[in-house]
């Protein structure tokens, strides 16, 4: 049974969350501030912890920042908070957050973002130095429905390039999470074509719905194509994701001069990819979505 450590000052609301998580079969334990959390991960081993932001005393991040320099650099930490601006979510970013979960919670988003970090989590990263004489990679992978099913496609790419790239930690994070959003939205909003209401069905129905959805002609035969490109020289990351769906309005969720993640199902991927981003540019009517970040000195 998976462990988890929730941390928030609300009595309330760890007791609501704890009765949800204990619902999924997962171990859980509460502390509602930063320094007993601390505490309880000196003597415990917890799978994910979970942490809301705005805290006495010692709030979210440096909290995080704590566990990252004397606890683990591998944990997820999932952080919660009804708002988080642009300044906050690349400090929490550089420092190992993991996922930002919006409050009031969402028991499909929380779940779903659980799930997520702890396949993560599988995963096991030996860097490697790049030869200084190489100037630029470039890399082509292709999903298919199927490999969504697996919910791993995220991953993978990162397993790939981190066996084979020094990436500063900070950058390689913001990659990792902006892969993941686009990848997952590319199938979302582009190749299923999923409705709201479809969105915010029950975690089990939500991907029960998909497994059938693949399973049609004119889905299973569609793809999603990834290009990446690094440039060491350069200290350039490029990504381009392009799905052979139909296309995706994508204009009215793009906020220029962005300050703050956004929460909601459609449009969360987006500000992701903003703030967290050096560059960011659609093409091919919303078929294609590239991104730059800077792999320098972070």
């Amino acid at each position: 049974m998976k462990k988890i450590l929730i941390v928030d000052d609300s009595p309330i609301f760890l007791e609501t969350l704890e009765n949800t998580l204990c619902s999924f079969n997962y171990s859980v334990d509460t502390v509602n501030n930063a320094k007993d959390a601390l505490k309880k991960l000196h003597l415990k081993t917890y799978d994910i912890i979970i942490s809301d932001i705005c805290m006495p005393q010692i709030d979210g991040l440096e909290l995080l920042d704590r566990i990252r320099k004397t606890i683990s650099t591998e944990i997820p930490v999932i952080l919660m908070t009804g708002f988080i601006s642009a300044e906050y979510a690349i400090k929490a970013v550089q420092l190992g957050a993991s996922d930002f979960i919006g409050k009031p919670t969402d028991t499909n988003v929380i779940i779903r973002s659980i799930k997520t970090q702890l396949e993560k989590a599988k995963r096991k990263i030996i860097p490697s130095t790049m030869p200084d004489y190489i100037s630029d990679l470039s890399f082509n992978f292709k999903f298919t429905p199927e490999h969504f099913t697996k919910r791993n496609m995220a991953k993978r790419v990162v397993d790939f390039i981190g066996n084979l790239c020094n990436i500063p930690s900070s950058a390689f994070n913001a990659i990792e999470l902006c892969l993941d959003e686009i990848l997952h939205n590319s199938f979302i909003h582009g190749i299923l074509e999923l409705k709201n209401e479809e969105r915010s069905l029950p975690h089990d129905a939500y991907w029960a719905l998909i497994a059938d959805l693949i399973q049609k002609e004119n889905i299973k035969t569609q793809y999603i194509l990834l290009n990446l490109k690094i440039s060491p020289l350069n200290g350039i990351f490029k990504a381009s994701i392009t799905d052979t769906g139909n296309g995706f309005n994508y204009r009215q969720y793009i906020i220029p001069n962005r300050d703050s993640i956004s929460f909601e199902e459609t449009g969360r991927g987006i500000s992701f990819i903003q703030i967290l981003t050096d560059k960011m540019e659609y093409s091919n009517g919303g078929r294609t979505i590239t991104f730059e970040k800077k792999i320098g000195d972070q």
